[in-house]
């Protein structure tokens, strides 16, 4: 019995033809040298993601790994560059100017020349 037309079976997706062997490694070779030379990875990922699509199951799974790893180590380099706060600088005037918070039914203090 022929399946019936319309949806395709579950699972399936309307995607790119699966590239032939040598067309793939030609493909994963290109991909893998775009990766390396570029460092804007977002404008890569949106360009090349859909390409890696249409690779052998071994080629994508290649690019995949090496566009992990290169993001991995692009947020690791964006943790070392952020500056670390330094909480000992300033502590001690901003403490000065911090409101003291006090409990609803306590009396503060009369400052000096508030008029109390």
């Amino acid at each position: 019995m022929p399946a019936p037309k319309g949806k395709p079976p579950k699972g399936i997706l309307n995607g790119p033809p699966v590239l032939g062997v040598p067309d793939s490694a030609t493909l994963r070779g290109r991909l893998l040298a775009q990766l390396t030379d570029t460092d804007d990875l977002l404008t890569w990922a949106k360009i090349s993601l859909p390409l890696k699509n249409s690779l052998q199951e071994t080629d994508a799974r290649l690019v995949e790994a090496a566009y992990e790893k290169r993001l991995e180590l692009a947020a690791a380099n964006a943790e070392e560059a952020r500056p670390e706060p330094n909480y000992a600088e300033g502590s001690a005037s901003e403490a000065k100017s911090q409101p003291v918070a006090t409990r609803p039914g306590k009396a503060q203090p009369a400052q000096a020349g508030d008029g109390r």
